[in-house]
């Protein structure tokens, strides 16, 4: 039987042929599809929607980029800046340094914060243009133009927001999601060409995790600290440490916890803590950091332990972590890569992010769910 994907392939790869079809036609046709029509995977939907856009707009700008095709090329500007799905890759692809400033402009835009981007027109900006600027810096002709911006971005969100705070009340800090995500597309750059931002990273984790930060900074920090675990650099652990006995004595329940607990024992090589916190009555409701840690350490020790635990888990997210870090420390031979680490298998959106409206990147949840019929509002890894 046919599926839904061949279909729509078909459907829009004869549109394409129909005379007097346009970039701009077929583009809306593609993204006219509406999930609710052939299933319930928004999410598997939509990167099918993605990748059937690709395949037209790859060859939309290869034909700009080779014949100059000033029509085409407007076309594609008008398309990437579609304000409900924006398409900064494309405006790079083309190679063009009017278009990269538009790009850069933007990045500056979104780390003036939510304010700024909702009262100027850009309240559907997610920090894609972050993301996309960081795949600016293997275009030869941009690379240094995007180290440059990143290493001033931090200190544009800091000085943005003491001098546009409106009231004498507010702490004058950036986003927690502003910072979050620069954090994180610095992190998407290859593991060789991070690793000269690393004491930036460091500098954002701890202006996040100081204990009279915002609760939405203290979250942000959580998944900051996973971030310093993917760095060669050597980091002053006492920070982290004391992260987590100041202000985590206030919020022992809360996933930034957890997440500085892991990343702590990660940068530490440290399999004792974590195999102790396991087996303490006390921490019993706050397993999954620690299982990561014990997974992406390789400490085969915690295997006897793992099977004990899930063979009384009633937790579905949590079974799903168990099964998962018992595989891998069956077959591994050795500490993973670290893009091939169970944490990141946990998700990277904080519940903000989650509020909001972003989709969970959380493949456990996500597993439970199919399995279990559940709503992940309902189950989480860890409390928020």
């Amino acid at each position: 039987m046919e599926s839904y994907c061949q279909k729509l392939h078909k459907e829009i790869s004869s549109f394409e042929k129909l005379p007097g079809t346009s970039l701009t036609k077929l583009f809306e046709k593609i993204y006219g599809y509406s999930y609710r029509n052939y299933t319930d995977d928004y999410i598997k939907f939509s990167l099918f929607i993605k990748s059937q856009s690709n395949i037209y707009l790859d060859k939309a700008i290869f034909k700009t980029v080779e014949t100059g095709d000033k029509g085409l090329k407007e076309e594609l500007y008008a398309i990437a800046m579609n304000k409900f799905h924006r398409r900064y890759d494309v405006l790079l692809k083309l190679k063009d340094q009017k278009y990269f400033e538009v790009v850069l402009k933007n990045a500056f835009d979104f780390l003036r914060g939510d304010d700024y981007l909702y009262y100027h027109g850009f309240k559907f900006e997610n920090g894609q243009v972050l993301f996309d600027l960081a795949e600016a810096y293997y275009i030869s002709q941009y690379k240094s133009l995007v180290v440059s911006f990143f290493n001033d971005a931090f200190n544009f969100a800091i000085k943005y927001a003491k001098d546009n705070k409106k009231y004498d009340y507010l702490d004058g800090h950036p986003d927690s999601t502003t910072l979050l995500i620069l954090a994180q597309a610095i992190g998407s750059l290859q593991a060789g060409d991070r690793e000269q931002f690393s004491s930036l990273i460091f500098r954002i984790y701890e202006f996040c995790s100081i204990d009279d930060r915002s609760y939405d900074l203290h979250q942000a920090s959580g998944f900051i600290a996973l971030e310093l675990t993917a760095y060669k650099s050597l980091f002053d652990l006492q920070v982290l440490n004391r992260a987590v006995k100041v202000t985590g004595k206030h919020y022992k329940e809360n996933t930034f916890v957890h997440q500085t607990l892991y990343s702590k024992w990660y940068l530490e090589k440290n399999i004792k803590e974590p195999l102790l916190y396991l087996q303490s009555e006390e921490n019993k409701e706050w397993p999954s950091f620690a299982v990561f840690a014990l997974t992406d350490l390789n400490c085969k020790e915690a295997i006897p332990v793992l099977k004990s635990m899930k063979s009384k888990e009633k937790n579905p997210v949590f079974i799903e972590i168990f099964k998962e870090a018992i595989a891998r420390l069956n077959i591994q031979k050795e500490t993973p890569e670290n893009e091939d680490r169970i944490i990141w298998l946990n998700g990277s959106l904080t519940p903000t992010q989650r509020a909001l409206g972003a989709e969970s990147n959380n493949v456990f949840v996500a597993r439970a769910k199919e399995k279990y019929n559940l709503d992940d509002t309902v189950y989480e890894t860890d409390d928020d």
